[in-house]
């Protein structure tokens, strides 16, 4: 469970556990919880992260369950180009194609490290993004990204514990994935 910002990370009675986590980081549910509407008075949002299991999108409204299937579908078979709208999954949003993508480790505390190749030179930018989409801190401004192999350590000092994006962006696309940060 998070905050609507990522913070306050919480695994509660679930077979994920803080080690798991990474691998499946991105193919988790997020799903909005209003606390006015379970306890009044109580303006505070939660969100609650879910692996999508049979079950649980077979319990979710027909609609939603087959958009989230569809999106998943993408994402596990690396559908490139694919028609489907993505609404649930930042990963598959992303219009950017970097390959070899790595952010590691996660969860990161003081910083981390994001390495990728690309087919030419880009120029963009690194930032770290909240769940809300408030851009929380860029990390790398305005940086020519050279053909090939590119790795950046970045630091993470001031960033509070919970979940949030590493979005890198540039006139071509962007591309987006879920991080854990843990002080």
């Amino acid at each position: 469970m998070t905050d609507t910002l990522g913070r306050r990370f919480y695994v509660v009675n679930s077979i994920i556990t803080k080690d798991s986590l990474p691998k499946i980081m991105n193919i988790l549910v997020p799903v909005r919880i209003n606390l006015s509407e379970i306890v009044s008075k109580n303006q505070e949002v939660i969100i609650c992260w879910y692996y999508p299991t049979l079950e649980f999108l077979n319990s979710l409204p027909k609609k939603i369950g087959s958009e989230i299937k569809s999106e998943l579908n993408n994402i596990t078979n690396d559908s490139k180009g694919s028609s489907i709208s993505c609404n649930y999954f930042e990963v598959c949003k992303s219009s950017l194609e970097l390959n070899n993508f790595k952010l590691y480790p996660i969860p990161a505390s003081s910083s981390i490290t994001i390495e990728f190749e690309n087919s030419e030179e880009i120029i963009g930018s690194i930032s770290i993004v909240n769940l809300a989409g408030l851009k929380l801190r860029e990390l790398l401004p305005n940086t020519t990204f050279m053909s090939g192999h590119n790795s950046y350590q970045m630091n993470l000092s001031g960033i509070n514990s919970g979940i949030y994006l590493i979005s890198i962006n540039t006139k071509r696309g962007f591309k987006t994935q879920r991080i854990i940060v843990s002080q």
